[in-house]
């Protein structure tokens, strides 16, 4: 039985969540006015580095994305992606400790 993802796998479980954050997050959008919501987003993903928020400021000049909006997808794929290494970490050390 294989514990760890594959390639293929882990971007499949991205998209899952990511859809599953994004409709969590854009119906409450709507329930509070734009600064209170991204104070909540700050107290669940964290603020930004000088630097990653003018990386930012960069793309949004170049797509039309707004800062938030970027923020936010970069802040739901790294949680996501910190969660499934987590997992997949942890199963290949109890499957290391069994052999």
């Amino acid at each position: 039985m294989e514990l760890l993802s594959t390639g293929k796998e882990f971007r499949e479980y991205l998209k899952r969540e990511m859809n599953l954050a994004l409709n969590i997050n854009f119906k409450n959008i709507g329930k509070c006015k734009g600064k209170s919501f991204f104070d909540r987003l700050y107290q669940k993903y964290g603020r930004l580095s000088q630097v990653k928020e003018k990386y930012f400021d960069r793309l949004e000049s170049d797509n039309g994305l707004y800062t938030g909006d970027i923020e936010l997808l970069f802040r739901i794929l790294e949680s996501a992606a910190s969660k499934k290494y987590r997992k997949d970490f942890t199963a290949r050390m109890k499957n290391t400790d069994h052999l």
